[in-house]
């Protein structure tokens, strides 16, 4: 596997809001400490995300992000399972809404149209 000549751990680009994309896992080869999360600074990648075992010394765990996937799938399978399908609510949300304005709107009208008959009724 080619290894990236220039990296930045990402957490030091990254606000303080980003977080990795990926679950970060212990390292499966030597287990000394949870992986890191990059991002390539080289030419021929640049800004692509990776993986890598932060102990480069003793231990050459590092994946690029397509394969980290494939890694934790083929391990973790329960963890990626496919997304619902988006859920088309707010046209059917206001559906409702103006069919239980209409509800209210027609039993008030029928209540009034009572009460005008009532009236007549009586006056009659």
């Amino acid at each position: 596997m080619a290894s990236s000549s220039s990296s930045v751990p990402a957490a030091l680009l990254a606000a303080p809001e980003d977080i990795a994309p990926l679950p970060l896992i212990w390292c499966p080869r030597c287990n000394l400490d949870v992986i890191q999360w990059f991002i390539s600074e080289t030419p021929m990648n640049p800004g692509r995300h990776f993986y890598k075992c932060q102990f480069r010394e003793r231990c050459n765990f590092w994946k690029w992000e397509n394969k980290y996937i494939d890694y934790l799938r083929a391990r973790w399978s329960h963890v990626f399972l496919p997304a619902p399908p988006p859920a088309v609510q707010a046209p059917t949300m206001i559906l409702h809404e103006i069919q239980s304005d209409m509800k209210i709107a027609l039993a008030v009208s029928l209540g009034i149209l009572a009460t005008v008959m009532m009236i007549l009724v009586s006056k009659m």
